[in-house]
């Protein structure tokens, strides 16, 4: 009988123990356990063939159980993870194949769910225009072919969606590259086993590209590809485009009926699993339409370092196609991991496990003191690794290799050039008995080859140089080179050194980088700590004139109003005042008041900086006319003439402040051009100027853009387009200026050869100034192409000398060849 009250009534809930037993965890706590179980899900599926061992298929094998199990409940982490790996660790592509291709064995809808998860990804990337993470997809279906996931007929049709844009008439040249290239190079991983299972399809896809490649041999202006070459004379190998040392591999390949044994594929272990499963079909992929804001790949061309390890192939790039598959590996995981170098590091080496062990030459022992100098110096050949003729690598000069080719890439490098110097500076670190020895090698190799290298590349060895030395100690063995100082002082190789410990001051300090250097290094650097040059460091026989300047100096030091410093100078009259005339009389008044201001301010930058803006009224007062900027910048220039970083800030504070413009920073840099061309500052700072110019297009575009889409007011979107309009049209002056101003030099410096019985092309100081123009047509090629017309029937009419011409069709043709529309009737 159940009793209603009293104490034997239970509580509704029951006790209070009860229910501290009976209830699960609270939500927070659930949710914890979820994002767990996904971590430790997408730690497996990330470390799953990190390292090369008997246990990979063991490892496979039980992963796949594992994720065949959670996959119900975990399945947006398990395919996200899956994808992250497919975009992000190349050199694993095949492993995350076969495991794909297990589980779909396991269970016919996860891998239904990976194939559409890939297709997803696909189309948004190629939507976004995030073409590595495209290519690698692609690759990633192919692997999918070789784990029985998808059919090979399933694998041609994705590649004929593809390559119906060489069906749209007409179409860019670089758009259709781009999706050749896509297509091509996921080739070598799969044509075996697309040709052994459907070879009249493959065959068909694999006669589109030679159409397509013997086609674009014929129309391609390949002489413009010289404008993005390393090396421009007499280079040591073909300086050959990479989409037709691509093409190359792939049709030797096909002479050896496609037949790559130097891959790792785990997908051959299962085999009797895989064969059994079912296949998924793919959707019909719509290839995004042409947009205006698209952009694509621009040509590469092949760099090689270690090319007199085997001549014969390195000269026209006729390697197996091993050695491209290894170095395109190494290159897609340096782009990668640029927001990560230690990671990058970890996977670069890892590299190496998805290639069968012959490919690799083991290192040699570690050597001794003299052992690493020579190979150093004189380099570390693998002659005893040759003697079957089979190519054969060292990871290490590999991995090399790709990092200086990122380093010397043109128009641009991808990324800063820091995060290249810091990974060679890891590398080195990370395995010291192999890399500091390739490192050598190959420094010397570009050194030996400075003399035919492209100017801006030159500018970039001796940055990484200077870079890398400081972080070891700043220690080279310089008596290597001495016999460089006998040479041109124009030479590359002279002013690399030269530059090179320019740069080597600048990142430590000037008695810490003499204490390196042999005695005979010494007259190439400044014979005094680089410091300001104050004109008027020694009073001269105009008392008059040393009062003021030391009275000026005083009044600045203990920070007097701009109202005194002017009243002061007003006061000064020149001790042959007699024989100025007002604007000399201004101008020696400018030029005293402003060379004390950066005397006052040359302890530090923020000094400088905080002086010029307190007296900034009487700078700008006396830099009112162009002539007056020139004259501003030039003393600028002599006062830190031996410190040209600190004259590099400098002027761009002052261009900040509006005290000088581009224009009259262009006509100072131009000015004696001719005899500085080969410094290095003045490049840096043509460059920083002309990139100011540019910035303030884009930032007035910007707003433009936010106001339309903002809804702003009529009136407004009208006023900040009129002040767009302003801003283009003095970019456009500015670029005019910079083409008429190399126009006139390069002329002058062609009639000085021509009088004196020089010929050009001979002439270092021709070579440096042309090297210059076409590096500067290069870099703002985007901006040229705007105003192409314009600069062209201004600036480059035929009364221009031909040699000049010539040099600008080169830039021409790097900005028109990809954009050259063609028509291609191949489909």
């Amino acid at each position: 009988m159940e009793h209603r009250g009293g104490h034997g009534r239970r509580p509704r809930g029951g006790d209070y123990h009860d229910r501290k037993r009976n209830r699960g965890p609270p939500p927070s706590s659930r949710l914890d356990e979820v994002e767990d179980i996904e971590k430790r899900l997408g730690s497996l599926i990330v470390r799953v063939g990190d390292k090369a061992t008997n246990t990979l298929q063991a490892n496979l094998e039980a992963l796949t159980g594992i994720l065949e199990r959670d996959f119900s409940k975990h399945s947006e982490g398990i395919l996200t993870t899956i994808m992250s790996c497919v975009t992000e660790l190349p050199m694993k592509n095949a492993i995350y194949g076969a495991l794909s291709g297990l589980l779909n064995a396991k269970n016919y809808d996860i891998g239904s769910s990976i194939v559409k998860t890939c297709f997803e990804h696909l189309t948004k990337y190629l939507e976004q225009g995030e073409w590595l993470k495209a290519k690698l997809t692609v690759r990633f279906f192919g692997e999918l072919v070789n784990a029985n996931v998808i059919l090979p007929t399933t694998l041609i049709i994705l590649y004929d969606n593809l390559l119906s844009v060489l069906s749209e008439s007409p179409i860019k040249q670089d758009r259709a590259d781009c999706y050749v290239w896509i297509v091509m190079s996921s080739l070598p991983w799969v044509a075996r086993g697309i040709c052994d299972r459907n070879p009249h399809d493959f065959m068909r896809i694999v006669s589109v590209l030679d159409k397509y490649m013997q086609k674009r041999k014929e129309t391609y202006d390949l002489s413009s590809l010289e404008v993005i070459s390393v090396y421009k004379e007499n280079p040591a190998y073909e300086q050959k485009e990479m989409l037709f040392v691509l093409w190359d591999q792939i049709s030797a390949l096909k002479d050896q009926d496609w037949e790559i044994n130097t891959l790792v594929q785990p997908f051959t272990f299962f085999e009797n699993i895989l064969g059994g499963a079912q296949q998924h079909d793919l959707p019909v992929l719509e290839v995004p339409k042409e947009t205006p804001t698209m952009t694509y790949p621009l040509p590469r061309i092949v760099f090689q370092l270690y090319d007199g390890d085997y001549p014969e192939l390195a000269k026209s790039y006729t390697y197996p196609i091993t050695r491209y598959l290894l170095h395109e590996i190494i290159s897609e995981t340096i782009h990668i991991y640029e927001v990560n170098r230690k990671e990058c590091i970890k996977y670069l080496v890892n590299v190496q496990y998805g290639f069968n062990n012959d490919v690799f030459v083991q290192s040699p022992p570690k050597p001794d003191e003299e052992d690493k100098k020579k190979a150093a110096t004189e380099g570390d050949k693998m002659e005893e690794d040759k003697e079957d003729g089979t190519w054969k690598c060292r990871l290490q000069e590999a991995i090399i290799e790709e990092i200086f080719a990122y380093i010397f890439r043109l128009p641009e490098p991808q990324f800063k050039q820091v995060y290249y110097t810091s990974l060679m500076a890891e590398l080195c670190k990370a395995a010291p008995d192999t890399f500091p020895l390739s490192l050598g090698r190959a420094t010397k190799t570009i050194y030996d080859r400075l003399n035919t290298m492209d100017v801006e590349c030159v500018h970039r060895f001796y940055d990484w140089f200077a870079m890398h030395l400081s972080n070891f100690g700043f220690i080279w063995n310089w008596s290597d080179w001495s016999a460089q100082l006998e040479e041109d002082k124009a030479s590359p190789k002279y002013v690399f050194i030269r530059e090179g410990l320019e740069k080597l001051i600048k990142l430590s300090y000037y008695e810490r980088v003499k204490g390196t250097l042999p005695e005979d290094f010494l007259p190439m650097i400044p014979p005094a700590a680089p410091g300001i040059d104050f004109k008027y460091q020694t009073p001269g026989p105009d008392e008059g004139l040393n009062n003021l300047v030391s009275t000026l100096v005083q009044k600045i030091r203990a920070k007097a109003s701009s109202d005194d410093i002017q009243e002061i100078l007003n006061a000064y009259v020149p001790m042959n005042g007699a024989e100025l005339d007002e604007k000399a009389t201004t101008s020696l008044k400018f030029d005293i008041v402003m060379q004390c201001v950066l005397m006052v301010g040359s302890k530090s930058f923020s000094h400088s900086l905080n002086v010029i803006e307190r007296y900034l009224a009487i700078l700008q007062k006396h830099a009112a006319t162009a002539e007056d900027k020139i004259t501003a910048i030039e003393i600028v220039a002599s006062c830190w003439k031996h410190n040209t970083q600190f004259l590099g800030i400098l002027l761009d504070k002052l261009l900040n402040y509006r005290i000088v413009d581009p224009t009259s920073i262009i006509a100072w840099i131009f000015g004696d051009l001719s005899k500085t061309a080969d410094r290095a500052y003045k490049l840096e700072i043509l460059q920083n100027t002309l990139n100011k110019v540019i910035s303030r297009v884009d930032l007035v575009q910007i707003k433009v853009d936010s106001a339309k889409k903002d809804d702003a007011t009529p009136e407004h979107i009208r006023s900040l387009e009129s002040t767009l309009s302003v801003v283009y049209r003095e970019q456009k002056e500015v670029f005019l200026a910079v083409f008429e101003k190399f126009v006139t030099v390069l002329t002058e410096k062609i009639v000085e050869c021509d009088s004196n019985g020089i010929e050009v092309t001979n002439d270092w100081s021709y070579k440096w100034i042309a090297g210059l123009f076409i590096a500067v047509g290069r870099l703002y090629r985007k901006q040229i192409a705007g105003s192409l017309v314009t600069i062209e029937s201004i600036v480059f009419s035929e009364e221009v000398h031909p040699n000049v011409l010539e040099l600008f069709e080169k830039i021409k043709g790097l900005i028109t060849d990809r954009n050259k529309e063609m028509i291609y009737q191949l489909l």
